[in-house]
């Protein structure tokens, strides 16, 4: 069985050759395990203290190759010397462990430990900083105790003194929606009658589907908070009573499609689309075949509002289409070192949304509410995620800092023959890099060039097969 080792070099002011013969004992070490194993040392990785520079160049390189092999024949088991060798900090061990955990493949310790007693034993050691972010976090939790309201209130409740408020008008609507959804109503139809109305949500938009849902889930109305782990009953007053909630969501369940179809997929289009009937999303939308799943965009309107018709286009030939129509002008677009900061903003948006799901996760399991397994079986994946994320963004925020001018390869050559060589996450970053928008009829459509504003909404990267639940 092959084996890839990773070695990382210590610093010791006090030592100068300390590092260097860190480097020695660690590899003896991995060699070692790889011995008793007998595993097939078939490369070893080395982050040297002079070659540092964001995140460690061979680290990186190491998760992407194990990645790469990740559930085939050739899949490495990565060795490490120890947890500790791989950060400074408690914290940042950990979502090292959670990263080389998220590549798919086996991970040992050199030191014969279990990842998840290392972990453990990574966090009892945690220095002051990692201590003053955990007491942060307790001083919340002890706020939500108190019943104090945290973030955002949801639709039906206002904040009045760090407390939730019933909004009585709002909370009339929330009634309203429960008392029809009972009566055999389905979220979408709920959300066509609100927008027939003119009615919309808090933030000024449509209603959707997943608004009326989220509504209709949430156990807040109960006069339940539920924050940071800590439930507190009886923290508000309630909008709901417990029977008709409950109720809902029987009837939830009972019509819930299937958790394949539940899964959030990424397009390669999202976030670009635009109906050119009434200027709403186009979303990607996945339905079962005979012989193999279809792939569908259809106008967001039709498909979570109850208004517009479905207008839908098959995935591969819209994106082709699209592809094709940006080939023909690629000459017209000069390269711009404004490009970039299209790309920035929607790596920091992403970059937020996984950090929070990590820190969820890493705070459930300080807390001792998940154990080890969970936290790996539940996190890695983000973490691995979030640490490509930050990659990009040093690399773009390193060309901006030393004045880089924005060089494109041929554009027609990527969108072409170079195609099928770049990941889905590289296509994607072309093509919203290039077009602002893309209007759909039936009958075809018209490009916008230019890149998306800075900080512009493209989260519709994911959708959720619909279903009218």
């Amino acid at each position: 069985m092959p084996a890839f080792g990773y070695r990382r070099e210590q610093a010791d002011p006090a030592d100068p050759e300390a590092g260097a013969r860190s480097l020695d004992a660690q590899g003896l070490a991995i060699a070692a395990l790889c011995g008793r194993r007998k595993l097939e040392l078939v490369a070893m990785y080395t982050d040297r203290l002079g070659e540092r520079r964001g995140v460690d160049p061979q680290w990186l390189a190491l998760l992407r190759d194990a990645a790469s092999l990740a559930g085939s024949r050739e899949a490495p088991t990565v060795v490490l010397p120890s947890l500790r060798v791989l950060a400074e900090r408690a914290r940042e061990r950990l979502m090292r462990a959670l990263q080389v955990h998220g590549t798919g493949v086996t991970v040992l310790l050199a030191s014969e430990e279990r990842l998840p007693d290392a972990m453990a034993a990574a966090w009892n050691e945690r220095g002051d900083a990692d201590r003053h972010a955990e007491r942060v976090r307790e001083g919340m939790q002890r706020r939500a105790l108190r019943g104090h309201a945290l973030g955002r209130p949801p639709f039906g409740y206002r904040v009045r003194e760090h407390r939730l408020e019933v909004d009585r008008e709002e909370a009339e609507i929330v009634r309203e929606l429960v008392r029809s959804y009972l009566g055999g109503l389905g979220v979408r139809r709920l959300a066509a009658q609100l927008n027939d109305r003119g009615l919309t949500t808090r933030s000024g938009r449509p209603w959707s589907a997943t608004a009326v849902r989220d509504i209709l889930r949430n156990p807040t109305y109960l006069g339940t908070s539920r924050r940071l782990g800590v439930i507190v009953s009886d923290a508000h007053e309630a909008i709901l009573g417990r029977a008709e909630f409950e109720a809902v969501q029987r009837r939830m369940s009972e019509r819930r499609t299937a958790p394949a179809e539940q899964e959030r997929r990424a397009y390669l289009l999202a976030g670009l689309l635009r109906c050119g009937y009434c200027g709403n999303r186009l979303i990607g939308v996945r339905r079962p075949g005979a012989d193999h799943e279809l792939v569908y965009y259809q106008c967001e309107s039709a498909t979570n509002q109850g208004r517009c018709g479905y207008h839908s286009r098959r995935a591969y030939e819209l994106e082709a289409e699209v592809r094709e129509r940006l080939a023909e002008v690629a000459d017209q677009l000069p390269p711009s070192p404004a490009d970039a900061l299209g790309d920035a903003a929607r790596l920091e948006a992403r970059q937020r949304t996984l950090q929070r799901e990590v820190d969820r996760a890493l705070g459930n399991w300080t807390n001792g509410r998940w154990g080890t397994q969970r936290l790996l079986g539940e996190a890695s994946e983000a973490a691995y995620e979030l640490l490509e994320v930050e990659v990009a963004l040093d690399a773009l925020h390193r060309g901006a800092d030393e004045g880089a001018a924005h060089v494109a390869p041929d554009l027609r050559h990527l969108l072409a023959a170079g195609w099928d060589s770049q990941t889905f996450e590289e296509q994607r970053a072309l093509l919203q890099r290039h077009i602002r928008e893309v209007t759909v009829t039936d009958e075809g459509l018209v490009l916008a060039l230019g890149a998306g504003e800075p900080g512009r909404d493209h989260g519709a990267d994911e959708e959720r097969t619909p279903s009218d639940t």
